[in-house]
């Protein structure tokens, strides 16, 4: 029985030393993961980043847990800085300032960083405070963690500098050219016309009477025309309405009766249409001659009335006069 005994005693101090060299070595595998922070408190006082290694421009977002228990229903999150920090520590910059959202039973507060210089960079504690209900500020002590930035290594051993291509030359095609010469011709087809305009309605003195080919009177009517059609005093341009009329009837006085009209006064081109004209012709035009210096020389205002009847009156000249030099000159065959 004593080797029954002893046998059995011998077995039981085995299995009790195997269960104690199992249970070292199950502790001796736990503690490579326990390595990274001394005790179990410590992950919850340091700021996380959702990745602590990023290339150069890449960018992080750095953020923190607080528990809803550990403020107070008056109690308030503050951000230090309210202004806005560019650098929350040299070399890393904000990208999206510190948003504070408020999901289940934690608060999580939020930044997204970037670095665009290699290195290694210790990140300061988390810039946010809690401000109680008494008006005291507690730090919440979150620390920071380390950032690496990295940059693409280049193979030295294999690279190969090249030289600045110079600049791609295309050739010139019609497509690249159509739309100047359009814009030529346009220009060239608007100072054609401007011209044509100018020469045809526009003509001052005896020498434009002298190389139109029409007679005084048609020339005379297309002007008083133009005038009609631009509505002159009707946008209140009486100075320039009354001037072209009697610039038009001064170069149909020119052109018909040989008188120096374009550089003579009122006056003069009165006595000179004495005897060559009607009675009833005469007083018309001598009303709208004497109107017209009275709008552009005495600053006179003329009526709407009177506005509206000169250019009549100067259509109404011109045509008469020319008809009754058509009934002269038959009554004279």
């Amino acid at each position: 029985m004593s080797r029954i005994r002893i046998y059995a005693i011998t077995c039981l101090l085995l299995a009790f030393s195997s269960a104690r060299l199992f249970a070292q070595e199950g502790r001796q595998e736990l503690e490579p993961g326990m390595s990274q922070h001394s005790t179990a408190e410590a992950p919850a006082n340091i700021s996380r980043l959702s990745k602590d290694t990023i290339l150069i421009g890449d960018q992080v977002t750095w953020s923190i847990d607080v528990e809803k228990n550990a403020i107070g229903d008056n109690d308030a999150l503050l951000v230090q800085d309210a202004e806005g920090k560019k650098y929350p520590v040299g070399g890393v910059e904000y990208i999206k300032g510190i948003v504070i959202d408020t999901a289940d039973m934690k608060i999580k507060a939020s930044a997204v960083i970037t670095s665009f210089d290699s290195g290694s960079y210790n990140l300061p504690a988390f810039p946010v405070l809690i401000r109680r209900a008494d008006g005291r500020i507690d730090t919440l002590e979150k620390h920071g963690p380390r950032l690496e930035v990295t940059t693409i290594p280049i193979d030295t051993a294999s690279f190969k500098p090249f030289d600045i291509k110079g600049q791609m030359k295309y050739p010139v095609t019609f497509d690249d050219v159509y739309p100047w010469i359009l814009a030529v011709l346009a220009v060239a087809a608007i100072a054609f016309l401007i011209w044509f305009l100018v020469r045809r309605f526009s003509g001052k003195g005896s020498g434009d009477m002298s190389v139109s080919k029409e007679p005084p009177h048609i020339i005379a009517l297309m002007r008083l025309e133009n005038i009609r059609m631009r509505k002159l005093w009707q946008e209140g341009k009486e100075k320039l309405y009354y001037t072209e009329i009697t610039d038009a009837l001064r170069a149909y006085v020119e052109g018909r009766f040989g008188l120096q009209a374009m550089e003579s006064t009122t006056k003069e081109i009165m006595d000179g249409l004495k005897g060559r004209v009607t009675s009833e012709q005469f007083d018309e035009i001598e009303n709208l001659f004497t109107r017209a210096d009275l709008v552009k020389f005495a600053k006179y205002k003329a009526s709407a009335e009177e506005n509206e009847n000169a250019l009549p009156a100067a259509v109404r000249f011109v045509n008469s006069t020319f008809e009754t030099e058509l009934e002269n000159d038959k009554g004279g065959k």
